[in-house]
C-alpha cells in the first residue's frame, strides 16, 4: 500500500498522517516505525520509507490535491521513483 501526503496539506497534514501510521497496530508495526525514523530515503520530491507492504512518501511543496494539481510530478514521477527504488 502506498500512502503519500504533501507538506502543505492543511486538511490532512503530514504530521498527523505520520502519527496515524506510527500508531497502527499490525504485524509490521515495529519495523515500520524503525524505518520511519532511521531508514528514510531522500528523493527529489521529498522523503520516503517503507516496511513490508506499507510505503509512505512525504511530498515537499505539495498540498491536499497533490495528485491532481501537480499531476506530472506527484503521480508519474513519484510512481516511477518509488518503483525504481523497490527494485
Amino acid at each position: 500500500m502506498l500512502m503519500y501526503v504533501g507538506t502543505y496539506d492543511w486538511i490532512c497534514n503530514f504530521v498527523g498522517n505520520e502519527r496515524f501510521l506510527d500508531a497502527l497496530e499490525w504485524d509490521g508495526a515495529y519495523g515500520y516505525r524503525h524505518a520511519s525514523r532511521y531508514l528514510q530515503r531522500k528523493w527529489i520530491g521529498g522523503e520516503t520509507w517503507e516496511f513490508e507492504n506499507l510505503r509512505y512518501a512525504r511530498v515537499h511543496g505539495a498540498g491536499h490535491m497533490v495528485s491532481l494539481i501537480v499531476a506530472y510530478c506527484s503521480s508519474f514521477k513519484l510512481c516511477c521513483t518509488l518503483l525504481v527504488m523497490a527494485v
